[in-house]
């Protein structure tokens, strides 16, 4: 590549796994060369060079297409487009490069190592920096109402202590300001009016049978709740969980309202780069995005052993690899449950781990008792986890507690109304229950959530197949592979709509070039025994689903809830 700015600054710019050369035009992923072509590059120079501050679409289009004077929109979001492909970035959750509407681009500074791999040293500017916050935390209350407020009011004098040491564009209102508020009942605007603050911390505390539970909140102005959690204490360690809940709230305000000064992850800038890239990989929730988290996770903990958060989010990848099918289940559950156990050692009071841990022993090991235990011992360690109610979702679907899988998903969703996977888990639930009105609002509804979730467009199909709409459902079928091209369920379904619809040839092609890819690249069995008791083989059928018993594939798990397999259940010999 030819033709790049003339610079006076470093030409090698390292950003997680990734190191852009300006001079040679080439970009490296973990060391190994990686094509992009020449307008892309140019635009990720552009943004690197200048790392921090907003390069305007009109810049761009001027280092592309300079004297141009024709419309060049389209070719500039192409171009950005591919970028972002190779990257794996997502525009609405960006890792690398954020979208300014209605101006152009930035390439998010805290991403960007210097050569020797460290955070780069330049100060940020000033859009790096939290905007003007006044916080207010307020006394906690004690709900005992017995007088012994001491343990509320030392977490309130603790935080508002050490709140100024997160940066210094967070002013916080000074203890004597904060504590004449007690017992005084006031509405949030004028709390925010008097003490001119724009978020508020407030919390209670409750003690019942020699347990200490701990409430709290942060409020912004317009008095949405930002944030929020709780804690369980005995009395007896009431010292250390001041400590730990005081730590837990000042990095959480740091992460909502100063992300650049919250404490980093890990015990070093590398970690903390490879842990936080891995999850937003994971985020991604497609087969690459999950790989590529794998071995940034792995990476995280070759640098810090004993780094518990990287186990919980290896274990949650391999976990999810196993339950769709995409990695063979005695290595994606095994090392799944290796992750989740060792982050329990390092971390006995984290979530997560038992998240993963009670999947792996219903979908592997189908001990649903195992499984509820585990989901509610995640639900212990944090009470506004949503996972553990999902999982305890498929528990209850695939034992017939239709009615109990319903209210986990319905509790999961209060917690996180806006969230596609857990609507998705709801479409499906209902679609298993047999409920195809409901289930089909319910997938509509993942969709119009977020219009690129493969799963959303499978769980609209499932249940317009299940209706009759055949053509409707290869339809979504073919708008999910869209999203994801490599998906082997999408694939699958589309290969049972075509023999629905009377096109065997089509059918058979798919499920021929579902048999050769099984032959080098291990996806879940249970795929193809669908598409074949859509053809109404059922030998086929019969053979293929004991594969997915024999290997203990995670759908296998549903197969008698499945509507797809109805006509089989009675008649399949199963071991």
């Amino acid at each position: 590549m030819t033709g790049h700015m003339s610079q006076q600054g470093p030409t090698r710019f390292r950003f997680g796994l990734w190191e852009a050369d300006i001079a040679s035009g080439e970009l490296f992923k973990a060391g190994r060369r990686v094509h992009l072509q020449q307008q892309p590059f140019k635009i990720l120079e552009t943004l690197l060079v200048r790392a921090g501050q907003v390069v305007t679409r009109e810049d761009l289009r001027e280092q592309l297409w300079p004297g141009t004077h024709v419309e060049v929109d389209l070719s500039l979001n192409t171009a950005v487009k591919k970028l972002r492909a190779v990257l794996g970035d997502n525009s609405r959750l960006p890792h690398f490069i954020e979208t300014i509407p209605n101006s152009g681009y930035r390439f998010l500074r805290k991403r960007l190592l210097n050569p020797e791999g460290n955070e780069d040293s330049r100060s940020p500017e000033p859009a790096d920096r939290a905007a003007d916050v006044r916080l207010a935390v307020m006394p906690f209350e004690n709900l005992n109402a017995d007088g012994k407020d001491y343990f509320g009011d030392g977490i309130t004098e603790h935080i508002i202590a050490r709140c100024g040491a997160l940066n210094n564009s967070i002013a916080v209102v000074a203890t004597p300001s904060a504590m004449r508020y007690k017992h005084m009942s006031k509405s949030m605007p004028q709390l925010c009016r008097e003490l001119k603050a724009n978020y508020i911390v407030n919390g209670s505390t409750l003690r019942s049978g020699g347990q200490v539970r701990v409430d709290t909140k942060l409020i912004s102005s317009d008095q949405n709740c930002i944030w929020s959690h709780s804690y369980t204490y005995s009395e007896v360690d009431l010292l250390v969980g001041q400590d730990q809940i005081t730590d837990d709230i000042i990095r959480s305000i740091g992460q909502v309202l100063c992300p650049a000064a919250t404490p980093r992850y890990g015990n070093s800038p590398a970690v903390d780069d490879a842990y936080r890239h891995g999850r937003h990989m994971l985020r991604q929730g497609t087969e690459p995005g999950i790989q590529e988290s794998i071995a940034l996770f792995q990476q995280a903990i070759a640098l810090d052993p004993g780094f518990a958060p990287a186990y919980c989010g290896l274990a949650s990848a391999f976990v999810s690899l196993g339950f769709w099918g995409r990695g063979a289940p005695s290595r994606t559950f095994v090392n799944a449950r290796s992750a989740a156990q060792r982050a329990l050692e390092l971390a006995p009071h984290l979530s997560e781990p038992y998240t993963a841990l009670a999947l792996v022993q219903y979908a592997y090991d189908w001990d649903a008792q195992a499984a509820e235990e585990s989901c509610r011992r995640a639900l212990l360690a944090d009470p506004r986890s949503c996972a553990p109610h999902r999982v305890r979702a498929l528990v209850c679907t695939a034992s017939n507690r239709h009615s109990e899988a319903m209210a986990s998903l319905q509790r999961a969703r209060e917690l996180k109304p806006y969230c596609v996977f857990i609507q998705t888990s709801l479409a499906f639930a209902l679609y298993f229950a047999g409920q195809f009105a409901e289930a089909l609002e319910a997938a509509k509804a993942s969709v119009h959530l977020d219009s690129n979730a493969p799963l959303a467009h499978a769980a609209v199909g499932c249940v317009l197949e299940q209706t009759g709409q055949i053509a409707a459902a290869v339809g979504e079928y073919q708008l999910g592979l869209r999203c994801c091209r490599d998906s082997k369920l999408l694939l699958a379904c589309l290969g049972r709509g075509f023999a629905l619809l009377g096109r065997h040839a089509d059918a058979t092609k798919i499920v021929d070039r579902l048999i050769e890819e099984y032959k080098t690249t291990w996806f879940s069995p249970y795929w193809i025994a669908l598409v074949y008791a859509a053809l109404g083989r059922s030998d086929e059928t019969s053979e293929w689903l004991k594969r997915a018993f024999a290997e203990r594939c995670g759908w296998r798990v549903l197969y008698h809830v499945d509507p797809r397999l109805k006509a089989f259940t009675d008649t399949l010999a199963l071991s």
